[in-house]
């Protein structure tokens, strides 16, 4: 999950940098020739990446794209997602951590190591 602007913009990097890669395989004609599976692992492990990494850049984009005085609508599937919710929520509503600790009746301390241990 993306956190801040920081892991946005090294996320970012890393879908093009995958793109390259993806490219640089697809190029490989001896390789797919001669070692189809190396190649094929190669292949589908840059693009099982890239598909991951776009996912987490989409719903960042979504959230900071959020209007705040709109709802937010999350769900979280297990108790322990429960610190990504509220770091999803805060960038949603686009306020501060302190503000976060208050809606959710925690110190910003709390916060903070919450957002870190993930």
């Amino acid at each position: 999950m993306i956190k801040d602007e920081h892991e946005y913009r090294v996320s970012k990097s890393l879908v093009e940098g995958c793109d390259r890669a993806i490219a640089a395989v697809e190029r490989d004609e001896d390789k797919k020739k001669n070692k189809p599976y190396i190649w094929e692992l190669h292949y589908k492990g840059a693009k099982a990446m890239k598909k991951m990494v776009l996912s987490e850049v989409e719903e960042y984009e979504a959230l900071i794209k959020h209007d705040p005085s709109q709802p937010v609508a999350l769900t979280i599937n297990e108790f322990g997602a429960l610190s990504d919710l509220l770091i999803k929520a805060r960038i949603g509503l686009k306020i501060s951590q302190e503000e976060l600790a208050k809606l959710a009746w925690l110190t910003e301390e709390q916060i903070k190591l919450q957002r870190f241990s993930n």
